[in-house]
């Protein structure tokens, strides 16, 4: 019996060791685009990555459009945040912008036909495995309150919404 336990976590062991597992999504065919600037460090995903986004034509998004999103969350973050309950004033996420690396993912809206980067965002410095995947896969936790964010940017509106803390529902 003892022998026949040993054979089985043996078995179970190489199956997990040497199976072969399923990415979650395909491999980008373009590189990402590692842009970093004096006061942020994103990035950029290219269309073929962006397994994240549910529904819409996907696109690479350029500096020039993550430029202007950087600009919108300077501009118009504070009052999305506004509705974002339980933040300690050192948590504020708006005053503290340069604390947090991101991701752009850009899709066309189904609905508007308008150009949308889905921007998420989390602390960087914090955890070196997220320093280190930030830069292949799309970054997310269900835990650690306005550490991980994200919210969307309508690029030919210059608008954002949709901002959430990790996985709350408010917008």
């Amino acid at each position: 019996m003892k022998h026949f336990i040993k054979l089985i976590c043996l078995l179970l062991l190489s199956t997990q060791c040497f199976g072969q597992a399923k990415p979650a999504s395909k491999p980008a065919s373009k590189k990402v685009d590692h842009y970093k600037t004096a006061k942020f460090e994103v990035a950029i995903f290219p269309a073929d990555s962006a397994a994240v986004i549910e529904e819409g034509e996907r696109f690479t998004p350029d500096r020039k459009e993550v430029d202007k999103a950087e600009k919108a969350l300077t501009m118009q973050l504070k009052e999305l945040n506004k509705k974002k309950q339980g933040q300690k004033k050192s948590d504020i996420i708006h005053e503290h912008l340069d604390m947090y690396g991101r991701q752009y993912f850009g899709y066309i809206d189904p609905k508007t036909k308008h150009k949308v980067l889905l921007i998420n965002s989390f602390v960087f410095g914090n955890d070196p495995t997220i320093d280190r995947q930030f830069l292949k896969e799309f970054i997310m936790s269900p835990e650690g309150g306005s550490a991980y964010w994200r919210v969307s940017y309508d690029i030919d509106a210059d608008k954002l919404f949709s901002f959430k803390i990790n996985d709350d529902n408010d917008d």
